[in-house]
């Protein structure tokens, strides 16, 4: 499962691109309710983000 946050679309883009080739999902971290995600059915989780000023925005800090 990769976990994205994408303003411009460039980090959709490259996220969607590291799910083909691991053959896993994208989920953007906007349509991810409030509180505890069940993660427990995948082997691996990854975050894409653009990065502003050394930086993650801050939606995905949180």
């Amino acid at each position: 499962m990769i976990f994205v946050y994408s303003s411009t679309g460039n980090s959709l883009h490259l996220a969607q691109a590291i799910a083909v080739e691991m053959g896993d999902d994208v989920t953007n971290i906007l349509d991810v309710p409030d509180g505890p995600v069940d993660v427990s059915m995948h082997d691996r989780i990854g975050f894409v983000a653009p990065v502003y000023f050394f930086n993650v925005p801050r939606i995905m800090r949180e």
